[in-house]
């Protein structure tokens, strides 16, 4: 389970990702970013995935380098 600070990192760092334009589009984005990557200072990798277009939501977590090019490469 996702703790409530995981949850305001996790969305501090997605955004930053989609200010800096560290995104990329994968299957079915065409003209928004529905999944989302960053790096942060540590090294971590945190995912994003939309939620709620409308308003901008994204769910995100950290994950691993394996998954990161199983879902971006």
């Amino acid at each position: 389970m996702t703790s409530d600070e995981d949850t305001r990192t996790a969305t501090a760092r997605l955004r930053q990702a989609i200010g800096s334009g560290q995104y990329k589009f994968v299957r079915g984005d065409r003209d928004f970013p529905k999944h989302v990557r960053c790096r942060d200072e540590t090294g971590k990798i945190w995912y994003g995935r939309c939620i709620n277009r409308e308003s901008g939501g994204y769910k995100g977590w950290p994950i691993e380098e394996a998954e990161r090019r199983g879902i971006f490469d």
